[in-house]
């Protein structure tokens, strides 16, 4: 019966025996909320969302066997949950099943788990028309007339009549938002090697559907973006507009964290996984263990060292390993609250990363090896480098919409005035038309790499420097190039391809000019005119520090034209080396 009462027995297993059960992904919830079951004939207090769970999961005229870690684990025991902490990744692998328990039902969440299911055999039905390379995907899209969402259609898919709110609402749900969440399910594999289920109240769908579909939205907005802005349909233009929901960002996030290639650092997983949440903060390191490499994992997780020791040691930790400052990298968006400023900045709001790992393509510290010290109880980082510059005209930050002159559109011209986009366009203009080299700004504006489709293109293609003079009104669209459209619509089809690549780079970033040697960048979401631009030994990236006085706070990573290939480390006469003191 439904409301018979939940009865739970606990069974010790060795995992060597490959134990047959499933395991539960899910979100405690609010532990002030609970709700009796039984475990082993005892009343123990369960989170309400875990109750609930167990009852719609539960068979009726059987028993199952689940893993369930507020129940198999002793919580208040810190050494055990030490050594679960490093079991977690074979107990997810393991397992029959994972079972992602994403919540009650809503009024339309049944409707919402149909779609994922659809949108999801579709996208695995058409694998070869929508997953092929850039230049099978994109020919159907050249056009204006074709939208990411009419080429869906054509294939056969009813996109524009679909409840994408109801889709919407399910991924905004709190299961998407935990860290814990991203081991759980990653293990078990991405797109169609994945395996698992999700379930909403009575609805459960394969987990390959939803990566699937996924996949799918993430294609149709990148693809969008290649050709004009306004050309999308619900619910793309409102993740453009207002970002990813959460059930999104976590499939990004499983993505890349997928085991079935090389497993990765652990700073990067630090990186792509900072906006999910943990009640415990040492939980947003240690969540990670089982997913990095094998060395990472050497990091051990203690629950009786308070969470600024555990930054401070896992930042030491892993500059003595990989003898690089990669952890010191990032864009930060705010103070560090839980550490020193070069400590990973585990709960302030992510923004735009500058250089993702694998195939990190600078080399700003050239083959140089980390020379640093640590001082007063290891609060202040000494470290030597490079002084590049002094900032000089800050530009931004840019968020999500980046407006071309003369662009029309109703929704898009809101949304830019709101974020400000027309005077980031109009500063970035006038600083190209004074500056002194207009290549090196327009190549400073897009890293000097094409990120437009899958693969990575560096340096920038010199047809960006016709598409920029076009951009900010120095020349004009060839005569040649459609001219059955409307002058605003062959602006904005031929820079298409700068200009998704300005935004890849600017988005929560800013610009920079510099006080000295003509240099330009593209700093962190926080830079500010007097920060200073800098090259430490052994970091593949430029720094932004902000004066302290005599010390210095670490603002976030940059890229700065003309030393990310190491220029300024092997320069044996002009550099000027210093110590810098961070805290």
């Amino acid at each position: 019966m439904w409301e018979s009462p939940i009865q739970c027995d606990l069974r010790t297993e060795c995992l060597d025996d490959q134990p047959d059960y499933d395991a539960l992904s899910y979100v405690w919830g609010d532990a002030s909320i609970v709700k009796p079951i039984s475990l082993c004939g005892h009343e123990h207090l369960a989170t309400a969302n875990l109750e609930t769970a167990l009852r719609h999961l539960r068979q009726k005229d059987a028993g199952r066997i689940l893993w369930v870690d507020a129940l198999s684990v002793n919580q208040a025991d810190f050494k055990e949950r030490e050594q679960q902490v490093k079991l977690m990744t074979r107990i997810y692998t393991q397992a029959r099943i994972v079972i992602g328990w994403t919540g009650e039902a809503s009024e339309d969440s049944d409707e919402a788990v149909e779609l994922i299911k659809n949108l999801g055999e579709f996208a695995l039905n058409y694998e070869d028309s929508l997953f092929g390379d850039d230049e099978e995907i994109m020919l159907p899209l050249q056009g204006f007339a074709q939208t990411a969402a009419d080429y869906i259609e054509d294939l056969g898919f009813p996109f524009r009549s679909q409840n994408w709110n109801a889709l919407w609402r399910f991924l905004q749900r709190h299961f998407w938002m935990r860290v814990w969440i991203i081991q759980e399910l990653a293990v078990r594999g991405v797109l169609r090697k994945s395996s698992g289920v999700l379930v909403c109240g009575f609805a459960s769908v394969e987990r390959k559907y939803y990566d699937c579909a996924c996949a799918l939205i993430l294609l149709m907005i990148l693809y969008g973006n290649c050709t004009r802005h306004g050309a999308f349909d619900e619910p793309l233009l409102s993740m453009i507009a207002f970002g990813h929901p959460p059930g999104l960002t976590m499939f990004q996030t499983l993505s890349a964290c997928d085991l079935s290639d090389d497993r990765k650092p652990l700073f990067h997983l630090i990186r792509v996984t900072q906006k999910f949440q943990a009640k415990d903060p040492r939980d947003k390191v240690y969540a990670l263990l089982g997913l990095a490499t094998k060395g990472d994992r050497g990091f051990p997780p203690d629950y009786t060292t308070i969470v600024r020791q555990v930054l401070v040691n896992l930042v030491k930790f892993l500059i003595a390993k990989d003898r690089d400052l990669a952890i010191l990298t990032g864009n930060r968006s705010g103070p560090n609250l839980l550490g020193p400023s070069w400590t990973p900045d585990i709960m302030n709001e992510p923004r735009e990363l500058l250089a993702m790992v694998p195939g990190d393509p600078f080399i700003a510290g050239g083959k140089t090896q980390p020379e640093i010290s640590f001082a007063e109880g290891d609060q202040v980082m000494v470290a030597q480098g490079i002084y590049i510059t002094d900032l000089k005209e800050v530009v931004g930050p840019l968020l999500p919409v980046l407006k071309l002159p003369g662009d029309k559109s109703d929704i898009i011209e809101d949304i830019a005035k709101s974020q400000g986009v027309d005077e980031v366009s109009q500063q970035l203009a006038s600083l190209y038309r004074d500056c002194v080299s207009k290549e090196d700004f327009w190549r400073t504006l897009v890293m000097d790499r094409n990120r437009a489709g899958f693969i990575e293109v560096c340096p920038a293609p010199e047809e960006f420097e016709h598409m920029a003079q076009v951009m900010f009104e120095e020349k004009s669209v060839p005569a040649s190039f459609n001219p059955k459209l409307s002058d605003l619509e062959r602006k904005q089809l031929f820079t298409a391809p700068f200009v998704a690549n300005v935004q890849k780079s600017l988005t929560h970033r800013c610009f920079f000019t510099a006080t000295t040697g003509n240099y330009m960048g593209i700093g962190p979401y926080c830079s500010k005119p007097g920060d200073i631009a800098v090259v430490l030994y052994g970091c593949n990236v430029a720094l932004i520090l902000r004066s302290l006085g005599s010390r210095f706070e670490l603002i976030g990573d940059a890229y700065v034209h003309g030393i990310m290939k190491g220029e300024l480390v092997e320069n044996t006469v002009d550099k000027d080396t210093r110590m810098f003191e961070m805290c």
